[in-house]
């Protein structure tokens, strides 16, 4: 054999080798991919707002059931605080981002803001539970009525005139989406009024057609005290808003005060108790 053909054969076969070696790894990682199936990706890292959201949902407040039983900041338990601070933290982040360097720095500042804000807030928080469209409102009111303050603040700190004009045009902005929330809280209000009037005007038109029945009843009521669980009410009257008439209050907040003794003397099933809270304006 010649030995240009040896040294080619020669070059060939380590060629050859070398890709061998070189492709070993790949094989070997292939092979396990083979016989071990693929590890599920790992979890994404918490967020912010996810950590938050599990901090509410521990307090019990992320579906608004947990609601401080005082409104002042100095008598709250430390798991009422909590919930407040939560509070502010997921509706007004920005009044949380002014607040919360005092928590590690001054504590006596600290509280007496705390303090001011309970007195704001916490009115919300215990109608969130019973009237949660009024409640989106009045937390939109508030977050307006917080930046327009700080607008006010920074309007009588600044002598520029072409700076405090355009403070004037973006308070005339905010101010005019205050007056229309207000405006929407005012109509939910009227509207459930309204709905709450319907349902007492049925109530008198259904007792006028059992006046008979009625009458019988509380006559019998009266004349046999022991044989009825409902005994009439000390005072009660025939006339007017006493016993037996089923009426009501009706005050300018939304508030009905029904007799549920009364309408239990009528043989009818008392209504839900009606515990919304009165129309309030927001404060500065």
């Amino acid at each position: 054999m010649e030995p240009n053909m040896i040294a080619r054969c020669a070059w060939i076969v380590m060629a050859l080798a070398g890709w061998s070696f070189a492709a070993l790894p790949a094989r070997r990682a292939l092979a396990q991919e083979s016989t071990n199936p693929q590890a599920p990706p790992a979890p994404p890292a918490p967020t912010a707002s996810s950590v938050q959201d599990e901090s509410l949902r521990k307090l019990g407040y992320a579906d608004g059931a947990f609601v401080p039983s005082v409104r002042d900041w100095r008598h709250m338990a430390a798991r009422e605080r909590r919930a407040l601070e939560a509070f502010i933290q997921q509706n007004f982040p920005e009044v949380w981002n002014e607040v919360q360097p005092l928590q590690a720095g001054d504590n006596r500042a600290y509280n007496t803001r705390m303090e001011k804000l309970a007195a704001e807030l916490v009115p919300i928080m215990e109608e969130q539970a019973e009237n949660a469209p009024r409640t989106e409102i009045l937390i939109r009111e508030k977050q307006l009525e917080y930046r327009i303050q700080e607008l006010v603040n920074e309007f009588l700190q600044n002598k520029d005139e072409q700076r405090r004009d355009k403070i004037r045009q973006k308070l005339r902005e905010l101010m005019s989406k205050q007056f229309d929330a207000a405006q929407e809280r005012r109509r939910l209000d009227i509207s459930r009024l309204e709905e709450r009037l319907l349902s007492l005007k049925k109530l008198m038109d259904e007792k006028s057609r059992n006046r008979d029945g009625i009458i019988e009843r509380q006559v019998e009521a009266r004349l046999n005290p022991a044989g009825t669980s409902d005994k009439p009410e000390r005072g009660g009257t025939e006339e007017g808003g006493g016993q037996g008439d089923g009426g009501g209050k009706l005050d300018g907040g939304g508030k009905v005060d029904s007799s549920d003794k009364a309408r239990k003397s009528d043989g009818e099933k008392p209504d839900a108790p009606h515990r919304e809270a009165p129309p309030s304006e927001p404060r500065p």
